[in-house]
């Protein structure tokens, strides 16, 4: 879970790879989906880049979550392609170069995953893990750096990666005083995500002026512990695009912050 915590201070949710994904892999057996396309309140095109501080102060670099196309599968299924990619500054660059990048394939029409992907570069290590959700309740897991290793696992239905959960999150319709659990797996294993949804505040970056609701989540491992005791805020736009504007994390010294910047598309 250490990992999974890294990439979300880096990247918002959530938080990080692969090219196109084989016919295999998109023809396997999925709970049956609606006709239409879900309502969300992304569309292909967006991008939204973000400033990646330490305490506000230091900016360490950018990041960016893309919806990039809308693709046809096998199988007959379509799949939103998200991209989360995180890019260290020159200084940043400099001590300790790294890079991450996430993409997960979403199924339009139940706004479940399809695969999802993280690729991550820290100085001369680099890694891959692909996740195949091949069945409602069974992912197969591939880890792979200078060997391969795969394995295939149990989930809970209605469980999705860590990018694929955070634009499902920004699709729902959330009020001040609810709370939501929702499962995900990350690096082959089972956590919970609980989202607290506090009071709107107004919230102002480069990217302008927004009223936002305020947004606490915490993690839990399969049984229930927490996983980590950092204090987590999001806050998302109160309007049709639901845009995630902040995100902070406490950490041992200060507190790491990505600021919305810019919005395209």
């Amino acid at each position: 879970m250490r990992s999974f915590a890294r990439k979300l201070l880096v990247l918002i949710p959530a938080l990080a790879l692969s090219a196109a994904m084989s016919k295999s892999a998109a023809s396997q057996a999925r709970a049956p989906s609606p006709a239409v396309d879900a309502t969300v309140p992304f569309r292909v095109g967006e991008v939204l880049t973000y400033d990646v501080s330490w305490s506000r102060m230091l900016s360490a670099g950018t990041a960016t979550l893309s919806v990039k196309d809308r693709l046809s599968l096998a199988g007959g299924q379509n799949a939103y392609d998200l991209i989360a990619e995180a890019k260290p500054g020159f200084l940043v660059r400099n001590l300790y170069p790294v890079y991450y990048k996430l993409e997960s394939y979403l199924e339009t029409k139940s706004l479940l995953p399809i695969r999802a992907t993280m690729y991550s570069e820290e100085k001369t290590r680099k890694r891959t893990k692909t996740t195949k959700f091949t069945s409602p309740t069974s992912i197969e897991y591939e880890y792979a750096t200078a060997s391969v290793s795969r394995s295939t696992k149990a989930i809970e239905r209605m469980t999705r990666d860590p990018l694929s959960l955070f634009y499902v999150i920004r699709g729902m319709s959330l009020a001040p005083g609810q709370q939501i659990t929702l499962p995900f797996v990350d690096s082959g294993n089972m956590y919970k995500l609980t989202v607290k949804v506090g009071n709107y505040e107004k919230i102002t970056t480069k990217a302008g002026t927004y009223r936002a609701l305020h947004l606490t989540p915490s993690f839990s491992d399969a049984s229930g512990k927490p996983v980590t005791d950092r204090k987590l805020s999001l806050w998302i736009s109160d309007d049709p695009k639901h845009l995630p504007i902040r995100f902070e994390s406490t950490l041992f010294v200060g507190s790491f912050v990505l600021n919305l910047i810019h919005v395209d598309g």
